[in-house]
């Protein structure tokens, strides 16, 4: 396929899985013991209603979840953009690919940190005692990314920016050994999985670096071509049941259901693509589900200010029972949703694009420039 063809079907699918993070920690929030109890559990091995329905719940509202689909995605994208600014020297590739995601990545981030420094000294002055105090140390390590101590979920931007060596590293595989090369990126990161040492232990990346290859292999035309030729457009709600349930039939630490759910993600993208008709596929090119996709990654950012507002300021249940857990948990989620959407909107259009923007106008330092044309002689 094209490196220039966008796909709104996958703008729409960032969307509503940035949303999904937000009650996914809402659920979680006021009983931290259902995290081995129901979240990690097999589905199989559940005991009571309320813990059946918590986990009806967690599995379409699962931030593990979306975010190994934000690194199928990234995969996904991320080789399309080195298609599109490959030149003839690979250290210019690289520069401009890195600068790219440096000024695509941070802005946001170290706006979000801030701005939960500062509402929390607001709400200090104001008399909510509750909410997180953080000091400017841990601000400027989280913005720098050398550690998650304010905005927690910045962890899986960690795992993206330790991403970039493995997504070069397997796209100049591809270019130098074709699909094969790409076949011994995955299969590499398969091993990392077990053996994180071959992943360097950076940043959660061993267990989702495999995310990330599977998302450049569906992005070869002829994977697209098979999926357009050999399925229809039904399959995309079939592999999409796959990647949200597959997982939470073995329990969290099953490397097999972690494999399948990540193939099952870079199936969902493919079909995505390859069946712009299907029913799933028009959805997510609806006008809402583009709208999540555009504030998509402020979203998930922004988020985590209202939510630990939200807890601060909202009744604690009485007890860890689950329904009053799942009640208060989606009652705080909703507000933090509600909340950041517009916000996330204004970030969106002051703060990443701008971002984007400037890195483009950097990264155009480092492209190959066109030689002087020589005169002819008279």
């Amino acid at each position: 396929m094209s490196g220039k063809e966008h796909i709104k079907s996958l703008d729409g699918l960032r969307g509503w899985a940035a949303a999904a993070v937000i009650f996914y920690h809402g659920l979680l929030h006021y009983d931290i013991s259902s995290v081995d109890r129901v979240l990690y559990q097999s589905s199989l091995y559940l005991n009571g209603f309320w813990d059946h329905l918590l986990k009806a719940l967690l599995i379409p509202m699962n931030g593990e979840s979306a975010v190994l689909v934000f690194f199928v995605l990234s995969g996904f994208v991320l080789r399309l953009s080195l298609e599109r600014i490959d030149t003839s020297e690979a250290w210019r590739t690289v520069a401009v690919f890195c600068t790219n995601r440096v000024f695509r990545l941070f802005p946001i981030l170290i706006v979000s940190v801030v701005c939960f420094k500062l509402l929390g000294s607001v709400c200090v002055r104001i008399g909510i005692t509750s909410f997180p105090l953080v000091t400017w140390d841990a601000v400027i390590r989280n913005s720098l990314l050398t550690d998650i101590l304010v905005i927690g979920p910045s962890w899986s931007i960690q795992t993206e920016l330790a991403a970039t060596a493995v997504i070069l590293a397997s796209y100049f595989l591809k270019r130098h050994f074709g699909f094969v090369g790409l076949i011994i990126a995955a299969l590499y990161t398969c091993f990392a999985i077990d053996f994180p040492l071959l992943v360097g232990r950076a940043a959660n990346l061993w267990p989702y670096s495999l995310a990330f290859v599977l998302g450049m292999i569906v992005a070869e035309k002829d994977i697209i071509a098979g999926l357009r030729a050999k399925t229809g457009p039904s399959a995309q709600i079939l592999f999409l049941i796959g990647f949200l349930v597959g997982r939470h039939i073995v329990v969290r630490a099953g490397v097999s259901g972690l494999i399948a759910q990540s193939v099952f993600g870079a199936l969902l993208v493919g079909s995505l693509v390859a069946h712009k008709d299907g029913v799933l596929g028009r959805f997510l090119e609806g006008s809402v589900s583009q709208f999540l996709g555009r504030i998509s990654y402020s979203l998930y950012l922004v988020n985590v200010l209202w939510l630990y507002f939200l807890w601060a300021v909202l009744p604690i249940p009485a007890t860890t029972n689950t329904p009053a857990v799942i009640f208060v948990g989606l009652i705080s989620a909703t507000g933090a949703f509600l909340i950041s959407v517009p916000l996330s909107w204004l970030t969106y259009q002051w703060i990443e694009v701008p971002g984007i923007w400037l890195g483009k106008r950097v990264a155009a330092l480092f492209k190959q420039r066109a030689p002087s044309p020589v005169a002819e002689p008279v």
